[in-house]
């Protein structure tokens, strides 16, 4: 239908509804309540970022707080109003909503065009929804180390990749977990995934991973059922002490 101010709305019962409508449907902007029954407007922002990083989304509240009001900026919610809400400061507020979706479309396209995809998400929700699809995603190609005087394959080195076509190059991969703080969900990820392939190869296959230094800290690395168990021995470390005669 169409607002007095001219917008075609459509409206959802729910956030299940409104979830479905986002992912058929290209809007240029988002409103909803925060206090939703089955799902609150922190989470459908989270859901709506897992297949639209642009589109704003404006959250709104009758019981505002601080902390809340944390959460819907760290997420990207374009604005976070207090109920009740005057009518001409929403349509402001949609309005520019709209303009700013409109400059991030333009910019979008820019960096396809110049092949960067990595810059997509830039807020909390949009990363982990890129984080979420990278890790989906992810694979690993194997690159031989060969051993030139004895004209053989010494070995293969486990090399991240990942059909997230928001996620460029591994390095990008790497700079999303840090910001999101999830190095090491990737760490174990990736030895996780090297492992299941490695496990039906030659026993004297010899296969590389490379760790990222917070990987070193990770009880995971070093647990008797961590993600390298299938195809790592790690030989026991004794360490002993001599008292002074």
């Amino acid at each position: 239908m169409l607002s007095s101010e001219g917008y075609r709305v459509a409206t959802a019962e729910n956030a299940k509804i409104a979830i479905d409508l986002a992912r058929d449907t290209e809007f240029d902007v988002i409103v909803s309540d925060i206090m939703m029954p089955g799902m609150n407007g922190l989470d459908l922002l989270r859901r709506v970022r897992e297949h639209d990083l642009d589109v704003p989304v404006v959250l709104m509240t009758a019981v505002p707080d601080l902390e809340t009001a944390m959460a819907a900026v760290e997420l990207g919610a374009f604005r976070y109003l207090a109920k009740p809400v005057e009518m001409g400061e929403l349509f402001r507020v949609v309005e520019r909503a709209v303009g700013f979706h409109r400059m991030a479309t333009l910019k979008r396209q820019a960096l396809d065009l110049v092949g960067d995809a990595g810059k997509r998400a830039s807020d909390i929700a949009g990363l982990e929804a890129t984080f979420a699809g990278g890790i989906d995603l992810l694979w690993i190609a194997y690159q031989p180390i060969v051993c030139w005087s004895a004209k053989d394959i010494f070995g293969f080195e486990a090399l991240l990749r990942t059909g997230e076509p928001s996620i460029p190059h591994p390095g990008e991969f790497f700079n999303i977990a840090e910001r999101l703080g999830k190095v090491l969900e990737l760490g174990r990820a990736i030895r996780r995934t090297a492992a299941s392939a490695a496990a039906s190869a030659p026993a004297s296959t010899n296969l590389f991973v490379n760790l990222h230094p917070q990987d070193l800290l990770d009880s995971d690395l070093y647990a008797a059922d961590g993600s390298l168990a299938p195809i790592v021995r790690i030989p026991p470390i004794v360490i002993t002490s001599s008292a002074a005669s």
